[in-house]
């Protein structure tokens, strides 16, 4: 029978603990608190044994140690440690061997001890219970639990339960007289988080309230002294004029930047909640642009202008944006008002899957959850401290078994590890890098997909990163791979469907397993990545597979892109419809597209125009280009209980800090029912670290909670990777709660229409670039063939500055190399730099041009986006023709454009003028990486197409009916298009041809064989030959 020694203990004036049993307070150990009232935010309770913490601090031989403490990475569990201690020191007291799951024995040791309770700061331990006996082995020991009298230990089980405690320190029991032990079980803590005392109030930013980064000249940040809380007012690069900030007076410039923005951010624990300013220009002379909270921009002239934000609740805020032209503001009257940030004092404990403290980095992380619960965490462990292709980097591994309570055993498998040594390529084995993982959730099947090799993604050649693919079927405990799959499902389809790309990078952290698409054993999976062409051009693509990831296909074919340009690393998603969602990495927030299906094969449809979510929109907060996660979770809101879908994407808010995620309601269906109303108008926020913080992932575990991982702390190169729990009511500040009712109506798919629709794509997109490049040209010549031809008065010639670059750079076929105006004296009007072209030697410039131009790589500004031309005779160049003005398409780094322009005929010009009239930033000035003139390219005549135009015109009326066909494509429209493109090539036979491949052979017919020029061969012998059911080599 257990023997309740006492009940309650209550706080009292006489002492810290005393009770109706007591008339004494136990002394308290060093550090002690002394107890308040408190308002708790929430309360809890947590068992101490070994399964729920493990020891810490240990006696050398590590068979006795003084402290035990709780598993890290809890949601709303604070960190707990039972200490033993003597005279204020911790010793070494409690049985390693003897404890167990269940039981802490607890020794007296040489001397008396008490065994301390110590909980984190801002929690408080409101209660404790415990009961004990004499250990096994042991005998009698002088008991004298908390608010108790001193009692012998015996065989029979005392019971301990005091309540109504308030410190964040309390001493459990003491142990005194013989030196035996005790088995304490059932110990447990209850605890409650403080919520911390409320402020508000506002500060004038001036230079009597704080201190700029800079003592002369520009500098870029003025910091308060006032430091609780701290402000900061940033613009990131030197554009604050330090000696003419006086009197209350703080003077912004908008610098070299199209878009110089104003940051105000408050240090941990506050949030800015308002601000306000008065604003003229420096020189009324010189008015530029000033954008306000509410995305107005005015312009600055001597009158006084105010801006104004109001109901604020951000730690960090783009105050006012400076444009136009580079000229300063006088800004006065600057007032930020501050409170105390709920959120950060509410901030989850976080798990540390993988320490970041060793030599070698963590970065880059992915988790995903097993069918039968586990969670496996995945990230990049760079010996190489650089990303996937510059070295050796390995994948590690991490399992929890109790959604994130405890973590195992770091995984290193040989076949995850990457090999330093390999420096020819291919070497997919060189490294692994920006895993991306999904488990199966009606099996205990698992995949992970990473990026493989070196070179790096912008590699401009053949040599490009690899993607390889592992499997397990044991929920994540082994695997099996890698096997190497980008060429057959990224490379060679591009390149067969006429748009070849030099790199691809897989998007890492969740591959989305769909909810309303299945075939067979497995519900489509979604995964996404990015390609480049020549080191530019990105693209982002969404891959899906039907036989969990052993094939792929793009979604949306090979010919449409979701997003161009501004492509990034990307993630996809379902919307509620089941329309395919699409987020793309950007610096200012995420770039969304849609892919919206328009029949029952799980094919057709077309993406939609893709759309940046930002500040400028109410929709994400960023300034850095970072990796973020996205989903869609059914909820029921509490404010009318109604089941609906919130939206969720994280990313870091300020620089690469901050990380937070975003909801957004669905409930109204118009608020996806596109990319752009999709973008705007984002719900709220939750802030997950409040530090530095970046790439961010997560997997649903099993008790309906997001498995948060993300890197967080910074240093060495990479990143701690850190675990929380976040489950919905945290996420949204109570206004939705998970819906774990919510099914999901499986879609009725028509698979024979979708393999026939797949197999009419793949041969359109092999039969078109083919039998067009039977249509051949011969290449215009080049109409600059010599630097001297080039001449510019307006080149940028400050000695030893970058810019500082020769014309003929233009013409060096060096994408790297530029050539830059002069911008020394600040902005100018368009159309005052331009530079001129001298024909070649006795000749002259007439009818049809080609301009190829390719844009600086690695700028962010001034870019030629136009030219106005015109021609001269005279050396004297008085006697200028106005020609043409021509819009460059792709005015972005690194992008290459070609435009056509034609002199009138019969006219001819022994000069070109090239003047630049419109750039990106409309500054004047203007830089350029390559500049070329020449003729027209020319239709060969002996190219096949031109020698067989009926064969010709035939076959592309063929392509034009299979187009028509392809979405309710039969097997009599497959068949149709083999047949004509089979009776055009037999039509060829005799010329050389431009056969890029041969599509595949219906079942049953027989192989047909062409050789390397294209031609048909009846009875090949011995060589390599395309055949319609790919190459062969016959020996």
């Amino acid at each position: 029978m257990k023997r309740n020694l006492l009940i309650t203990a209550l706080l009292c004036s006489s002492g810290l603990y005393a009770s109706a049993h007591s008339s004494a307070p136990i002394p308290a150990p060093a550090g002690q608190t002394e107890a308040v009232a408190a308002d708790y935010e929430y309360t809890g309770e947590m068992s101490i044994n070994m399964s729920t913490g493990h020891f810490t601090a240990f006696s050398a031989n590590k068979s006795y140690a003084s402290t035990w403490q709780n598993y890290k990475g809890w949601s709303n569990v604070p960190v707990v440690r039972l200490i033993s201690f003597s005279n204020q020191k911790a010793q070494n007291n409690m049985d390693v061997a003897g404890s167990n799951v269940t039981t802490i024995v607890a020794h007296r040791g040489s001397v008396d001890s008490e065994y301390a309770l110590v909980v984190e700061k801002g929690y408080v331990i409101t209660g404790v219970s415990f009961d004990f006996a004499i250990a096994s082995g042991s005998s009698a020991v002088t008991v004298t639990p908390i608010g108790g009298t001193a009692v012998k230990s015996t065989a029979e089980v005392q019971h301990v339960e005091v309540k109504e405690l308030s410190a964040d320190t309390v001493v459990a029991f003491k142990l005194s007289g013989e030196k035996n032990a005790i088995a304490l079980t059932n110990l447990k803590v209850t605890y409650g988080k403080v919520k911390p005392a409320f402020a508000s109030g506002k500060l004038a930013i001036n230079t009597s309230t704080g201190t700029l980064n800079g003592t002369s000249g520009y500098c870029s940040a003025w910091t308060s002294t006032q430091k609780s809380p701290q402000i900061k007012l940033d613009c990131g690069v030197n554009n604050i004029s330090v000696a003419d900030c006086t009197d209350g007076i703080m003077q912004c410039w908008r610098g070299n930047q199209s878009d110089s923005k104003y940051t105000l951010t408050a240090q941990n624990g506050w949030v800015i909640t308002g601000y306000s300013f008065d604003f003229t220009a420096a020189d009324p002379a010189k008015p530029c642009g000033v954008t306000g909270p509410d995305g107005k921009k005015l312009t600055s002239s001597s009158a006084v202008q105010h801006i104004k934000a109001t109901g604020l609740y951000d730690k960090s805020v783009v105050a006012f944006a400076m444009n136009d032209a580079n000229h300063a503001i006088n800004v006065s009257n600057f007032v930020v008002t501050w409170e105390t940030d709920s959120i950060a004092n509410t901030e989850l404990p976080g798990y540390t899957v993988f320490d970041n403290s060793g030599p070698v980095p963590y970065r880059i992380p992915a988790i995903g959850t097993a069918a039968n619960g586990d969670l496996v965490a995945v990230a990049d462990y760079r010996y190489s401290k650089a990303d996937i292709g510059s070295g050796r980097v390995d994948l590690h591994l991490r399992i929890s078994k109790d959604n994130g309570q405890s973590w195992g055993e770091i995984m290193m498998p040989d076949n995850f590890k990457g090999d330093g040594q390999m420096t020819t390529w291919r070497h997919d084995k060189a490294a692994y890098g920006d895993p991306c993982i999904v488990g199966d959730r009606e099996s205990s099947r698992m995949m992970i997909v990473s990026c493989s090799g070196f070179p790096g993604f912008f590699s401009k050649d053949e040599k490009h990163l690899g993607w390889a693919r592992w499997y397990s079927d044991d929920n994540g405990q082994t695997w099996t791979g890698p096997e190497y799959i980008d060429m057959k499902y990224i490379y060679e389809p591009l390149a067969a469907a006429g748009t070849p790309v030099n790199g691809f990078f897989v998007g890492s952290g969740k591959i989305h397993q769909s909810r309303y698409i299945k075939k067979d054993k497995y519900y489509r999976l979604y995964c996404v990545g990015s390609t480049q062409e020549n080191g530019g051009n990105k693209k982002n693509w969404v891959l899906y597979s039907d036989d969990f990831g052993e094939s792929w296909d793009f979604l949306g074919g090979l010919k449409h892109a979701p997003i161009v340009n501004t492509a990034d690393e990307p993630k996809a998603e379902e919307l509620p419809d089941g329309s395919v969602l699409l987020s793309s990495r950007d610096v200012n927030g995420r770039y969304y597209n849609i892919y919206t299906f328009s029949g029952n094969d799980g094919i057709s449809g077309s993406w939609g125009e893709k759309a940046l979510s930002s500040s400028a929109n109410n929709g994400l907060i960023a300034n850095n280009g970072c990796n973020g996660e996205v989903q869609v979770v059914p909820v029921v809101r509490k404010a009318d209980g109604v089941k609906t879908f919130i939206a969720l994407q994280s990313l870091p808010t300020s620089g690469r800090n901050y990380v937070s995620i975003f909801y957004k309601d669905l409930t109204d269906k118009d608020t996806y029912a596109s990319p752009a109303n999709f973008a705007k108008n984002w719900d709220g926020r939750y802030v997950v670290s409040n530090t530095s913080s970046a790439y961010s992932t997560w997997s649903w575990q099993k008790d309906n909670a997001l498995a948060f991982i993300y890197e967080e702390g910074g240093g060495n190169g990479g990143y701690d990777i850190v675990y929380k729990r976040i489950d919905i009511p945290t996420l949204t500040g109570g206004k939705y709660d998970f819906d774990a009712t919510r099914t999901f109506e499986r879609q009725q798919i028509d698979w024979a229409l979708a393999n026939r629709i797949k197999k009419m794509g793949a041969l359109l997109d092999s039969i078109k670039p083919a039998v067009e490049a039977n249509t051949k040209y011969i290449f215009g010549d080049k109409l600059i063939t010599d630097a001297s031809q080039l001449e510019c008065k307006f080149r940028y010639s400050v000695a030893g500055k970058d810019d500082n670059q020769p014309i003929s750079n233009l013409i060096d076929g060096d994408a790297a190399t530029y050539f830059h105006t002069d911008y020394s004296k600040g902005d100018l009007k368009n159309g005052v730099h331009w530079f001129d072209v001298t024909a070649p030697a006795e000749g002259k410039f007439a009818n049809a041009i080609v301009v190829d131009v390719t844009e600086r790589k690695g700028a962010s500004a001034d870019f030629v986006k136009e030219f106005t031309i015109s021609g001269f005779n005279s050396e004297a160049k008085n006697d200028s023709v106005y020609i043409a003005k021509v819009t460059v398409p792709n005015a972005a780094a690194g992008q290459q454009s070609t435009m056509q322009f034609t002199i009138p005929e019969g006219a001819s010009y022994k000069y070109l003028r090239f003047n630049v009239t419109a750039t990106s930033n409309n500054r004047g000035y203007w830089h350029l990486a390559e500049f070329m003139l020449s003729k027209p390219d020319s239709l060969d005549a002996n190219s096949p197409n031109v020698l067989h135009p009926d064969a010709y015109a035939t076959m592309k009326d063929a392509i034009a009916a299979a187009e028509a066909a392809k979405q309710q494509a039969t097997d009599n429209d497959i068949a149709a298009l083999e047949e004509a493109y089979d009776a055009y090539l037999r039509a060829l036979q005799g010329t050389a041809t431009g056969i890029i491949a041969i599509p595949a052979v219906k079942p049953g017919k027989a192989t047909i064989y062409y050789d390397l020029m294209g031609r048909r061969v009846a009875n090949p012998v011995k060589g390599v030959f395309i055949t319609n059911t790919g190459k062969r080599v016959i020996k």
